[in-house]
């Protein structure tokens, strides 16, 4: 499924951030990457600059081809010391990643516009602690 997403921008991102957390990044390879507002790519400079400017500690950084896949974390879990995640995928992900690390906040790095169904655009309603 191919869902229509967009960059949370980086000041915003910055901002759930504190001098020297832990943290884990994890980013979905297929929909946010292709739109520009994930992947690899996006993920090392995204990095990069929260360790400059804020001076967090990247403890992992975890690319999945699916990120809303929950069987997927079963092999790619966060190590379990981080204090934050922060999630490179759209909403489907970052729900998925908080289901399955409950004990672990998780920041939102994409804003999921919409999702396809049945050849529509729905949009996806944001529940509380998402990117909105």
């Amino acid at each position: 499924m191919v869902c229509a997403v967009e960059a949370v921008p980086y000041e915003k991102i910055k901002a759930q951030f504190k001098k020297g957390e832990r943290v884990s990044i994890v980013t979905c390879n297929t929909c946010t990457r292709s739109q520009e507002a994930g992947g690899a790519k996006l993920m090392e400079e995204i990095s990069q600059k929260l360790v400059q400017d804020v001076g967090i500690e990247v403890v992992e950084e975890i690319v999945l081809t699916i990120g809303c896949n929950f069987d997927y974390y079963d092999y790619a879990k966060p190590a379990s010391d981080v204090d934050k995640i922060l999630c490179l995928g759209c909403w489907a992900g970052w729900s998925v990643i908080k289901r399955k690390f409950p004990k672990i906040p998780v920041v939102a790095g994409v804003r999921t516009l919409g999702v396809p169904a049945m050849n529509e655009m729905l949009k996806v309603v944001t529940p509380e602690g998402v990117e909105s």
